[in-house]
């Protein structure tokens, strides 16, 4: 659901929120500017008289206008659940509970940020609220830590044994707080490089597939997040994993004495005592800087930096302060010396982001995958690619940093390595050679059949005559959206039909013309003018196939009525016209457009033999379009 509106107004979306099944996302409401989209609330939004809700079913648009466009293709329940929360809608409606007339009081000019749990709870809130959230994170993490690092340093300095764990290890160094610093920063940077690394090998997987395969994820969304998702968390793995080794090396290399610090002990610590305080606190500076650049720029769409900061930033402080506590404290709770609860809570924890960033991923791609093979036509193949890779990158990238600590500590990297590479390889494999395009995922073809007719009036009669034909001419065009390349389709189709296709040429591979040989009906039969009472008014009568869309103009400085303009559909065309001409001759269009594929038989059997190719049609009633044009010379 989009709520279409250019202030938006807190009451519209609240009411909303108390229907059965909110489904509901801010992102959404960019998708109409993203891919272009038009629907009937466009013609209300133009002078911003009404604010209301705009419902569209946008998953998996693979028919979306075309023949196969059923009702019978709609999931089994949308149509009750729309029903149901029409019912909410309406009923506070008309109690007046809902007010949709915009006026000074209701408008709110702070923008509101809105999404849904699961379709079962609408979450809303201003982009004010989420800038004071942010803020006061991004305060809890330097103020925390900071007394953390602090705290520790003077506890360990106070200490009167000796210190062998790890987790002093910077005691080990001459200037150990500035090394303990210096060693967050580490971690800082080396997982922004990670990060950066893994979104850069997913892009360079979705330009070489854009090459390769360009429109491999076609038909299947699951593919598609596989396809981009996996490098992405390679990328990451890998240079984390090196990251740590670099991170152990000098650890080991280049402590102030002679003391070297025992494999051993480091990597029992490293399983056990598993949440280290300084790799931590690198992931919620990466999350901090990912707020600051949310307030910074304002943009709603970076809700999703709060959803996960909110849950994931709050749990690593506990976590931390719990852990010196216990230590400052010197208290050996069995259940805090077990490792594997440092582990557990914060992926118990990420479990609600988690859900609903890969349930707004899913959605963006069932939605997005459609309609980006209707642009490679016009040379999307590397930009599509790319788009839908960075969709299922980025949340990636925010998945996996906070996993990144973890992972990092794996025992067994090198197995870890090899099973997400070879399902990489197995999964380009099925990306390459899969076929996408089926009956129920058709390639998407355009057609637009062209004609064109001559009359000509050599000299006007007082008398009735019909206008004799002068010349006359047609042809096909032919235009795939997603890049396929139409002369071998055409070869085909003129071996299996039998039909020649003469003249044609394909300036681009993607669109081709030849001549109209299938013996189609063209529009107008024939045209008949006949003289009034007054010697320079005339009705022109244009006999033509039935038809919703008929226009009719002149260049010329001729009056002309259409008599019968409100009758549609009609078979003929009335035009009262006055004929004060000099010397000069004058034309009157008459331009037809139909639709039908009954009024094509290239149409017809064009979707018979190539059953995987579908008809796109347009906004208009245009794929069948006949221009005549009569002439009248001068007297």
């Amino acid at each position: 659901m989009n709520l279409s509106c250019s202030l938006y107004i807190f009451q519209l979306i609240v009411d909303y929120g108390q229907v059965p099944r909110p489904r509901a996302n801010v992102i959404i409401e960019y998708l109409h500017t993203w891919l272009r989209l038009k629907s009937d609330y466009d013609a209300f939004t133009s002078n911003r008289s009404l604010l209301s809700y705009e419902f569209g079913f946008l998953l998996d648009g693979y028919n979306y206008h075309t023949s196969l466009d059923h009702p019978s293709l709609i999931k089994q329940g949308v149509l009750q659940d729309l029903g149901e929360n029409l019912g909410i809608l309406i009923r506070n409606i008309l109690l007046g509970h809902v007010n949709l007339r915009q006026t000074e009081n209701t408008i709110d000019t702070d923008s509101f940020i809105y999404f849904d749990i699961l379709g079962r709870y609408l979450i809303v809130y201003k982009m004010y609220t989420s800038i004071i959230i942010q803020r006061v994170l991004i305060i809890l993490v330097l103020v925390i830590s900071i007394i953390l690092i602090l705290f520790d340093h003077i506890w360990h300095r106070k200490r009167t044994s000796a210190c062998i764990d790890s987790r002093c290890i910077y005691l080990h160094f001459k200037y150990p707080l500035i090394m303990r610093i210096i060693f967050i920063m580490t971690y800082f940077i080396s997982d922004i490089f990670s990060v950066f690394v893994g979104f850069l090998l997913s892009i360079s997987v979705a330009l070489i597939m854009s090459i390769l395969r360009p429109l491999s994820w076609f038909g299947n969304a699951t593919l598609a997040i596989f396809l981009f998702s996996v490098p992405c968390l390679i990328g990451i793995v890998t240079m984390g994993y090196l990251s740590k080794c670099f991170h152990r090396f000098i650890l080991r290399k280049w402590p102030k004495n002679s003391l070297r610090i025992d494999t051993t002990i480091e990597e029992r610590h490293l399983t056990k005592a598993s949440f280290d305080f300084e790799q931590n606190l690198a992931v919620l500076f990466i999350f901090s800087l990912l707020m600051i650049v949310s307030i910074y720029f304002g943009e709603r769409l970076s809700y999703i930096i709060l959803v996960w900061s909110i849950f994931i930033c709050p749990i690593y402080l506990i976590l931390m302060i719990v852990e010196f506590s216990l230590r400052w404290k010197q208290f050996h709770w069995k259940l805090f010396q077990q490792g594997y609860h440092w582990l557990s809570l914060p992926l118990i924890v990420s479990l609600v982001p988690l859900t609903h960033t890969i349930e707004i991923v899913h959605r963006l791609v069932r939605i997005f995958i459609p309609f980006m093979a209707l642009r490679f036509s016009s040379g999307w193949s590397r930009r599509g690619n790319v788009i839908i890779c960075g969709v299922i990158a980025v949340p990636t990238t925010i998945f996996v940093l906070v996993f990144l600590p973890i992972l990092q500590r794996t025992k067994y990297f090198g197995r870890t390595l090899i099973v997400l590479l070879i399902t990489f390889l197995i999964i380009f494999i099925i990306a390459y050679y899969r076929q996408p395009f089926t009956s129920i995922y058709p390639h998407l073809f355009y057609t637009k059949h062209n004609s064109k007719s001559v009359y000509e009036v050599e000299r006007l009669s007082t008398d009735p005559f019909i206008v004799p034909l002068i010349s006359q001419s047609s042809s096909i065009t032919v235009t795939t959206y997603d890049g396929l390349d139409l002369s071998p389709v055409l070869d085909d189709f003129s071996a299996k039909s039998g039909h020649r296709l003469y003249n044609q040429q394909c300036l681009k591979t993607t669109k081709c013309t030849f001549d109209d040989t299938f013996n189609r009906t063209i529009a107008v039969q024939h045209i008949k003018i006949e003289s009034t009472n007054n010697s320079s008014d005339y009705i022109i009568s244009v006999q033509h196939v039935l038809s919703y869309n008929i226009h009719v103009s002149s260049v010329s400085f001729i009056e002309f009525l259409v008599l019968n303009r409100l009758d549609i559909p009609r078979t003929e065309t009335i035009i009262f016209a006055t004929l004060n001409f000099s010397s000069s001759s004058f034309d009157i269009n008459i331009n037809i457009r139909r639709c039908d594929l009954i009024d094509s038989p290239f149409l017809l059997l064009f979707t018979r033999i190539m059953p995987n190719m579908v008809l796109m049609g347009m906004g208009q009633c245009q794929a069948i379009d006949d221009e005549t044009t009569l002439t009248i010379k001068g007297q």
